[in-house]
């Protein structure tokens, strides 16, 4: 049965009125001369023309006739010209304008941390590295001492503490900017131990003049005391020993020289605010600058490592020598108290250098000069490791509302430390020995343990150990060895890194 009805006739209507525009038009087609440099259209072709100039019928493009005066025009069939921009052409002889494309620079991955990189980093000089770091931890202490006195005759408690910490939790961005000579590094660090605040650890910016040398500007570690300047993710026990926390340095503002003297020859020079003065606003910061400089070696094949363990099983021995040195003067007070940069100074039995009568009864140390020197030494061979440091510290030109018993004060100690793996790159023991020995006391760190790593790769790390204290003189909140510990310390930390 025929299909009828006014919609379909009217459809039927209106395909008969575009079949009559459509032979018009060829007619009128045919009749044209072929324009200047395009082919004509061939009167027995009835392809299709698309708007982008395409057909399916025969390329006539392919016949190497010049389109629009352009090189290497897309491909086009005449009577109909375009090109790749939405089908449109400029007219013959004027300049085709490109529109404008997003180009991609850079691209997102994972090399040791997240990464945002340049695919032309000669022309993009910009890219940046996230890292992430954490430090869980227990602690455990049982003291077999009640109480410790100070110099000054004050008695404090010593408490037995049973807790859980986060003890480093860190942000890190890193990379290049402006220039591939320009670098930059932030570190975010909080830890619950310091009342939950987060903190700019580390900021500094650096432009690199060559391999010799760096020019660092902003906060970073004063250079002095290699197992300080070893990163605290590194350590091969829990933390670092009570020698090296009690004679160190801190962090600062300077400006930094970095570079490298021989392929094996490191250094490290600054100038910078203060001996401790991390976090410390200038308005409790004398006028006087701090002075450090570190240098060590390399020594056998192969590299030695960013640790003390032999985490690399080196198959030859392997063996880093070094030193450093610091100078700061401490002075000046505020309503006749010293400054906060200066009460970082403890005796060799835990008091204060400036706190009252911490020399003598009723005197108080106001003003003196620190000079702080330190020979270091490490081995590695086979999974066995060694290493250790001796510390040297001058306390000159003590001065104050004095009379004070001593005008001059020298501290020493060391650490020792040694590591075997068990299992290669996974399992090791260690054990370590740590004295500070002054002209008010002696203590010593026994301390043993085992260190785990978890995933293949040193992202991961299970530590253990046990130190035995005999009269702590440091006091540090991180490393949990507080001023007069005496009794055994129980620590055990998970660490992860990306």
């Amino acid at each position: 049965m025929p299909i009828t009805g006014p919609s379909f006739e009217q459809l039927l209507d209106r395909i008969d009125q575009q079949d009559r525009v459509i032979a018009e038009l060829q007619q009128r087609l045919d009749a044209a001369p072929p324009a200047a440099g395009v082919p004509a259209w061939p009167a027995s072709s009835s392809a299709a023309n698309s708007a982008y100039g395409t057909s399916n019928g025969t390329n006539w493009a392919a016949t190497g006739e010049p389109t629009c005066g352009t090189p290497k025009p897309p491909t086009v069939y005449a009577p109909l010209v375009g090109d790749a921009d939405n089908g449109k052409c400029p007219p013959c002889g004027e300049e085709k304008k490109l529109k404008k494309q997003h180009v991609v620079t850079h691209y997102v991955g994972y090399d040791k941390g997240f990464v945002i990189k340049p695919f032309n980093s000669k022309e993009y000089p910009f890219d940046m590295k996230i890292n992430g770091r954490i430090q869980f931890r227990y602690n455990g202490f049982a003291r077999n001492e009640e109480t410790w006195t100070d110099n000054a005759g004050v008695t404090r408690e010593i408490r037995n503490r049973s807790d859980f910490d986060i003890e480093r939790a860190r942000l890190i961005l890193s990379g290049t900017a402006l220039d591939e000579r320009s670098t930059y590094y932030l570190q975010l660090d909080g830890d619950t131990d310091g009342s939950d605040m987060v903190d700019f650890f580390d900021y500094w910016w650096a432009w690199k003049f060559s391999d010799l040398l760096q020019v660092q500007v902003g906060k970073r570690k004063v250079a002095a005391c290699r197992a300080w300047l070893l990163s605290a993710f590194n350590t091969t026990l829990v933390d670092r020993s009570m020698a090296t926390d009690f004679f160190r340095p801190d962090r600062t503002v300077g400006i930094w020289f970095v570079g490298d003297l021989t392929e094996n020859m490191h250094y490290e020079a600054m100038v910078g605010n203060g001996y401790r003065t991390a976090d410390m606003p200038l308005s409790q910061q004398n006028d006087k600058f701090a002075y450090a400089a570190t240098q060590w070696i390399d020594l056998g094949d192969g590299a030695f490592g960013n640790s003390f363990d032999d985490y690399e099983m080196h198959d030859t021995p392997v063996m880093q020598l070094g030193h450093s040195f610091a100078a700061a003067q401490q002075g000046d007070t505020f309503g006749g108290i010293p400054l906060d940069e200066s009460d970082f100074v403890r005796l060799s039995d835990g008091t204060v250098l400036d706190a009252p009568s911490a020399l003598a009864p009723g005197t108080r140390v106001t003003d003196f000069d620190l000079y702080f020197y330190a020979i270091d030494a490490a081995f590695k061979y086979r999974g066995f490791a060694i290493n250790g440091e001796l510390c040297f510290r001058w306390i000159d030109n003590i001065g104050g509302n004095g009379p004070f018993p001593v005008d001059k004060l020298y501290d020493r100690g060391f650490y020792a430390q040694t590591s075997y793996y068990l299992v290669p790159e996974t399992l090791y023991v260690a054990g370590r020995v740590s004295q500070v020995d002054g002209a008010y006391g002696n203590h010593y760190e026994y301390a043993g343990g085992v260190g785990w790593f978890l995933s293949g790769n040193r992202n991961q790390k299970l530590t253990f150990d046990v130190t035995v204290l005999d009269g702590s003189p440091l006091n540090n909140t991180t490393t949990d060895i507080l001023v007069g510990d005496s009794g055994l310390l129980c620590r055990a930390q998970y660490q992860a890194m990306f």
